[in-house]
């Protein structure tokens, strides 16, 4: 009540027409936000889907590679996908919304992050190679040379390393 009364001192006397525009303005503004907002959610949900039924794929290929111990051989995931990086039909004018840039759950090859997609959402073990193996291989050009994901060839053993090519290797 005391604020009320604080407020009604300072506040425009308005009549019914004119809250009632104030009432219609502020309706649009939460139904745009709640479109937009849906929009961005199902943006993120297909790519999250698209992501782990790609990564699904791969772990079925790595786990069929003879000699990989799930949770025990080092892997080094080298690359992003290339279809991850287009622009999902339907979707452009979210593209320079902030957290809306890129079509992939991991935007990087950052071990730390492959790691917590393993740990956290595929629920499966697994052992990343350490940053300074990384390097090395990522300079190799024998895996340079290799062929990406989905191509026969994208996973190879390196000194004890699963190289998972998923994509090229940016210069």
């Amino acid at each position: 009540m005391w604020l009320r009364g604080q407020w009604k001192d300072a506040a425009i006397p308005a009549g019914k027409w004119q809250s009632a525009v104030c009432m219609l303005l502020i309706g649009m503004t939460i139904y745009g936000n709640v479109r937009f907002s849906n929009g961005m959610y199902v943006k993120k949900n297909l790519e999250f889907d698209g992501y782990l039924s790609l990564m699904t794929r791969v772990v079925g290929r790595m786990e069929a590679t003879p000699g990989y111990q799930p949770g025990e051989t080092p892997v080094a995931i080298i690359g992003l996908p290339k279809t991850f990086h287009q622009v999902i039909p339907g979707f452009k004018d979210y593209w320079n919304v902030t957290g809306m840039t890129g079509s992939s759950p991991i935007y990087t090859t950052e071990p730390s992050r492959i790691q917590a997609y393993f740990d956290y959402v595929m629920s499966l073990p697994i052992v990343m190679a350490d940053r300074g193996t990384l390097t090395r291989l990522m300079a190799d050009e024998s895996v340079r040379a290799m062929p990406c994901y989905p191509e026969e060839g994208f996973l190879a053993f390196y000194d004890g390393t699963l190289v998972v090519k998923l994509g090229d290797i940016a210069d």
